[in-house]
């Protein structure tokens, strides 16, 4: 959803804090990390005006329904920089997203859990993107997979994503070699959820939909809703139905190797690919093929040499 007013004061971050009387999780919710992903913005701000009138069981609830005000004002993903990568404190800040970072991380800190609502360009369904199982590796060490993904279930979305940091880690190496040797920042991939997990917590995050779905906004005021009764901090609402999900580990970033190279077709989120089809092409013919069966994740039209033009995929039995 794009149409909103677009007048918010830019010097400041709105943030509605709910606490119960009897101690429990801290939940923050946030919206619009992306100027142009609005669903959030709005669902966002119904649950606010619901949750005034209602009880609070135990914990905390924290809504920032914009994050990125300068670049929801504008209408468009960014000011300065993607506030979803690289995301840490800045000690001389430059960017505004910077100055955003330097609010936000220490407010995410302060939490439990993170929902972190988001769209999408090109696709036809919401999906939740969930982080790595238990580990204690270098890219991203965890020990709340169990927590995490008791929560994923109980949104009851279809299709569940993982695998990001990881491949993005791999990516950034791929680029240090496609741009002759510059440091890999395999922090690059570090957005809102990855730094949460870093930091102790657990989180999800959402992708409610197309940018201008008119139904994105329900989906998320729903995973608000779904996340809020998990937790227990409201207990009145009943459970969504859970279907039978699809599993779907992100495999590869597929970089751009040529200044003439582009997607070989009109690319969809989770379309699907056989071992050997065609993702990317130059005037020369094919580039990159599919390695095996799998799908096709936030494919993008127009990108730079050593930049990501979409994600490769593949089934998954970890949820079960």
């Amino acid at each position: 959803m794009t149409a909103l007013p677009k007048s918010e004061p830019d010097s400041r971050l709105e943030i509605i804090q709910l606490r119960s009387l009897q101690p429990g999780p801290r939940l923050i919710v946030t919206g619009a990390v992306h100027g142009n992903e609005t669903a959030g913005t709005i669902a966002i701000r119904r649950m606010i005006e619901e949750l005034r009138n209602k009880d609070l069981a135990r914990g905390s609830v924290t809504f920032v329904p914009i994050v990125n005000v300068r670049a929801y004002n504008l209408g468009q993903r960014a000011v300065d920089a993607n506030l979803n990568r690289d995301l840490r404190e800045h000690a001389a800040p430059v960017t505004y997203e910077d100055h955003v970072a330097n609010v936000i991380c220490p407010l995410l800190r302060e939490h439990d859990v993170l929902l972190d609502l988001h769209s999408f360009r090109r696709g036809d369904f919401p999906f939740v993107l969930v982080g790595p199982v238990n580990n204690t590796g270098e890219i991203e060490p965890f020990n709340r997979q169990a927590e995490e993904q008791a929560l994923a279930l109980a949104l009851g979305l279809e299709h569940m994503v993982y695998g990001w940091l990881t491949a993005n880690g791999a990516a950034a190496i791929g680029r240090e070699a496609a741009l002759g040797g510059a440091p890999a920042n395999v922090s690059h991939g570090v957005g809102m959820t990855e730094y949460m997990r870093s930091q102790g917590g657990y989180a999800l995050t959402v992708e409610c939909g197309q940018h201008d779905d008119p139904n994105g906004p329900e989906v998320g005021y729903q995973m608000i809703a779904a996340t809020l009764g998990h937790l227990g901090i409201v207990t009145d609402w009943p459970p969504r139905p859970r279907p039978r999900v699809t599993g779907i580990r992100i495999a590869a970033a597929l970089l751009k190797q040529q200044e003439d190279e582009t997607l070989a077709a009109d690319f969809q989120n989770f379309d699907k690919l056989a071992a050997g089809d065609v993702i990317t092409q130059t005037r020369a013919g094919p580039a990159q093929r599919a390695p095996s069966d799998g799908y096709i994740l936030f494919p993008a039209q127009h990108s730079s040499v050593g930049d990501k033009m979409a994600y490769f995929a593949e089934p998954s039995a970890r949820f079960g």
